[in-house]
């Protein structure tokens, strides 16, 4: 069993699907991949954060939180889980801390650890100036 996906089609005269014998291809699916416009951006992500604190028992996790990645999902639900009570599992990875703790920044509007890096003091300040 092989799967693959065919990316950009301006480009698709660099594929090779046309190298596949059609008798053994089980199932064909065409997608067009999920983005946000920039109002998402503009409204959605930063207005977030205070969404989250309406309630303390539910919060909102997924790749509609920022970027649509699933990383942002993964990252988001964790952040989820640690706004209710759980450690973060991954202390010991800095890249991982630094990736949580900016989402957090950002979405939440706090930190897991209270400490707070200039670009994340930035863009708290940024976000509470503008309109």
């Amino acid at each position: 069993m092989f799967q693959t996906l065919f990316l950009n089609k301006l480009e698709s005269n660099k594929w090779t699907i046309n190298r596949i014998d059609k008798k053994r291809i089980l199932h064909e699916r065409w997608w067009r991949q999920f983005a946000h416009v920039w109002q998402h951006f503009l409204f959605t992500v930063p207005l977030l954060r205070f969404l989250q604190k309406e309630n303390p028992t539910i919060f909102y996790a997924g790749a509609y939180t920022m970027f649509s990645t699933h990383e942002i999902a993964c990252i988001s639900g964790l952040a989820a889980a640690h706004e209710l009570g759980a450690l973060y599992p991954f202390e010991k990875d800095a890249l991982t801390v630094k990736q949580f703790d900016l989402s957090m920044n950002c979405v939440h509007g706090n930190c897991r650890n209270g400490k707070k890096t200039f670009l994340q003091r930035l863009t708290t300040f940024l976000l509470t100036i503008l309109p």
